[in-house]
């Protein structure tokens, strides 16, 4: 057993959840010491609806599912997910204000009733407005809203 697995039964919290969006670089990609977990429950657990909401900006995303998929060893690909078409745009990113409601906004318009991120600072205005969930990826913590 990784040491990490022994967090893992934190996540499990997310089975109470029927749509659920994660971000990328920082939580199921690059630096995130339980992104393994994220994949775990993803892969096992396909009665819920995935969806990919990132800050990167279209013309970053193209690899995203190879990306996804490469990091992943095989575990995660495309089919896990429903969609990843929401893209932060220009505008976005230069209003601070937008930018922290951005992805709460969106979870809301898609049905996602949680987000999982890295980035709490610049993500829980919009979650708390909005109603969504907030799943903490680097203390796997759980703030209801």
């Amino acid at each position: 057993m990784k040491f990490y697995e022994f967090f893992c039964f934190k996540i499990e919290e997310l089975k109470n959840y029927t749509s659920i969006a994660f971000d990328l670089d920082g939580t199921l990609i690059g630096d995130n010491y339980y992104k393994h977990c994220f994949w775990d429950f993803i892969s096992k657990n396909k009665n819920i609806d995935y969806f990919i909401v990132t800050f990167r900006e279209r013309k970053e995303c193209v690899s995203l599912w190879e990306e996804i998929e490469k990091e992943s060893n095989g575990l995660l690909t495309k089919n896990n997910f429903k969609t990843h078409d929401f893209f932060i745009d220009n505008f976005v990113k230069q209003n601070n204000n937008e930018l922290k409601l951005w992805k709460g906004f969106v979870c809301a318009n898609i049905g996602a009733q949680i987000l999982v991120d890295d980035m709490q600072e610049l993500v829980i205005e919009g979650c708390k407005k909005y109603g969504i969930d907030f799943f903490n990826s680097k203390t796997l913590s759980l703030r209801k809203f």
